[in-house]
Parts: structure tokens; sequence; C-alpha cells
């Protein structure tokens, strides 16, 4: 294992803890307990159906992104399987498990990368329109909605200009090697880089195909946003939609930040200070907040382990394949 891996595993665990640590400093976490306990749990049964569905949207959406059109079932299982991986080992091996699962299906690992690097700018960009849209109506901005408005502008315009990169992405490629700077190797790095990056969003150039995958996206996390208002009712009957708009984009944004397998930590710690704005109790935040991260780990992580031992892949085969590239 190298440095820079060992230095990325310290920094993960690193974050991990120090959001463990704050969250249980301020919080009793007896009193956490008893708010698990008093939650309403009717409300189970739709919770699970409701993040099945989202995992399920969110495949159809990884299903259209990907160059090759492949069977719901098979995504579905790789998508899972990701999810599993990246729950317990670290370096993001969720993506190689996606790749492998992939491979007997004549597709590899560079041209697996750039279609989740596709999900995830969409997973980005929904997240911070959830969390920038939010805000307007919790600062009580007046003309909240056209802040709103005007935010979905950017978003869109972010995307033109990605499509704009895409479609001439030869010029553009031809233009950056063709620079004299002093920082070569810098320059090749950020020309390689790119070049990746661009070949895996050529769905961009496909109005059809970006357009479906994007309206399968949108549909999981609106399941997700149902989920996470749903679970607040649970624990709070007159929980409002924003606060789990708030919630949904904060935490969204908070585990984009490097930490343990799984997020551990950091999951609980967005979602308590964005309910916080809403003087939501820290106990019950919590709560809700480890209520909802088991839940969706433990239907990943279930499905993703049958899809692992149907397909006969251990561990061993991941790293052997990561050494292989």
């Amino acid at each position: 294992m190298s440095k820079k891996e060992l230095f990325r595993i310290g920094l993960g665990i690193g974050v991990s803890i120090a959001a463990l640590a704050v969250v249980f400093y301020f919080i009793d976490p007896k009193q956490a307990v008893q708010a698990i306990k008093k939650a309403d749990y009717r409300y189970l049964l739709p919770l699970l159906g409701l993040s099945l569905c989202s995992i399920s949207a969110r495949s159809m959406a990884w299903r259209a992104i990907l160059p090759k059109r492949l069977p719901f079932r098979k995504v579905f299982l790789a998508v899972n399987a990701g999810y599993l991986l990246n729950t317990i080992l670290p370096f993001r091996m969720g993506e190689l498990g996606r790749s492998l699962l992939l491979k007997p299906d004549g597709l590899g690992f560079w041209q697996v990368l750039p279609t989740i690097f596709l999900e995830r700018a969409f997973d980005l960009l929904i997240a911070i329109g959830l969390f920038m849209g939010a805000l307007p109506f919790i600062l009580q901005i007046p003309h909240g909605s056209f802040v709103v408005l005007l935010m979905g502008i950017l978003v869109l315009a972010a995307l033109a200009i990605l499509y704009i990169m895409v479609r001439y992405q030869t010029p553009l490629l031809d233009w950056i090697e063709s620079l004299d700077t002093p920082w070569k190797r810098i320059q090749t790095q950020i020309h390689e880089g790119l070049a990746k990056i661009l070949s895996g969003l050529g769905i961009l150039n496909e109005g059809r195909r970006f357009t479906l995958a994007y309206a399968w996206m949108a549909l999981s996390w609106a399941l997700s946003l149902a989920f996470q208002y749903l679970l607040l009712l649970a624990f709070l009957p007159d929980a409002k939609i924003l606060w789990a708009v708030f919630g949904l984009g904060a935490v969204a944004l908070g585990i984009a930040v490097p930490s343990s397998p799984g997020n551990v930590g950091v999951y609980e710690a967005s979602l308590v200070a964005a309910l916080a704005v809403f003087d939501i109790p820290s106990s019950t935040a919590l709560a809700y907040a480890l209520l909802s991260h088991i839940i969706n780990l433990g239907i990943a992580s279930s499905i993703g382990a049958y899809a692992l031992f149907q397909e006969g892949i251990a561990f061993r085969n991941l790293f052997e394949y990561r050494d292989g590239l």
C-alpha cells in the first residue's frame, strides 16, 4: 500500500472520527436512543419501499448513461454492489466493483469510470440546487423564489458549458496542449485528465439519452426527498418539507468530503447540523440521521452482497483487478 493510499485512509478516518466526536460531545446518546424508541414505525414499510425505488431509479439513470445498453437487473445489482463496497472498503472500491461486474458484458474500467463521474456530477448539481434553493426561505430573503430561479438558470448554464466543452473537445484539448507554460508536467496531467473526463461525457451530445438519464436521476432524488420527509414525520409529526429539502442537500454535500467507508459520522453530523437550523432537538436529529443511514445502507448492502455472491466476486478480486489496470 502506497503512502498516498495510507494518507487517504488516515484522512478519511480522521474526518469521520472528528465528526462523531463533535456529534457525541454535544448530544447525549441515551436521549437519541429514547428518540429512536419513540419513532412511529408505521412508516417503516413505506420507507423501505421509497429507498428501494430510489435506488432503482438511479440504476435506470446509470443504465441510460452507460455506453452499452444492458439489462436493468445487471445494472441494478452492480449499483448496489458498488454501494456495499464503498461502505466497507476504502479507495472508493465500489467503482471498481461496478466495473468488474460489468466486465463480462464488454465494458472495461475506463469505459465505466466516466459514466460514474457523470452520475456524480448530476448528484452534485442537484444537491447544490436543493441546499441553495432552501437557503432563501430559511434566511427569509425577499423574493426567495426569484433567487431559486436564478440558481436554476446557473445550473443550466453550467450544463451548457459542459456541453460546449464536449462538443468542441478536440480544439479545446489541442489548445491546452499548445500552451507555452513552464509547468509542462501539470499541463500534461490537466490535458490527460480532461480528455478522460470529456470522453465519458459524450452523452451530453445525445439530447434524448441525456434527458432520459437526467429524468431518472431527478426521480431518484425526488424519491429520496420523499423518504427523508416521511422519516422526519416518524419523529416529528409537524415536520415541514423544507426541513427535508435542506437536510437532504446538506447530507449530500457533506458526504462528498473524504471520510471513512460508509461516510460514518459525516452523514450524521451533516444532518444534525442542517436540522439545527430549524431548532430541532439535537437528540431527535441524531436519531433521525442514524435511522436514515441504517435503512439506506441496509437495503443497498443486502442487495450488493447478493450481487457479489452471485457473481462469485471476492474482495481479493477487486484488488487484483485494480493492480491490473
